[in-house]
């Protein structure tokens, strides 16, 4: 069975300013804030400039309130039994980043991450 992973973008240190996005955009938005460039998705828009940390949302698969941050083992608990493995997919994005900044091809950033990526 396939799950979707969603990531927070951070532009902000109040922990209301965050989107969460599809795992499909991450390597697109770590390459917007390499390039310090304009970063679009459902509506919302982000300098790149602004943008701190690219972060697994687990809130997404364990139902948590958006505000809400894991403080003990009881949470992290519950995000290695809910949440599917996230192993590896912001470095892979961000090597896509780099690769497209490097070469110019910025079609490699619509490359899947780990295509048929499977739930755990």
């Amino acid at each position: 069975m396939e799950t979707k992973r969603y990531f927070r973008v951070r532009y902000g240190y109040n922990n209301s300013e965050f989107i969460s996005i599809p795992e499909e955009y991450l390597a697109k938005a770590i390459y917007s804030k390499q390039k310090h460039t304009l970063f679009s998705h459902n509506d919302k828009i982000i300098d790149g400039k602004e943008m701190k940390t690219f972060t697994p949302d687990y809130h997404k698969h364990t139902g948590w309130n958006e505000w809400y941050e894991p403080k003990d083992s009881e949470d992290f608990k519950q995000i290695e039994r809910d949440c599917p493995s996230y192993d590896g997919y912001i470095d892979k994005a961000t090597n896509l980043a780099v690769e497209a900044t490097r070469t110019g091809n910025i079609k490699l950033l619509s490359t899947p991450l780990f295509p048929n990526n499977l739930l755990k």
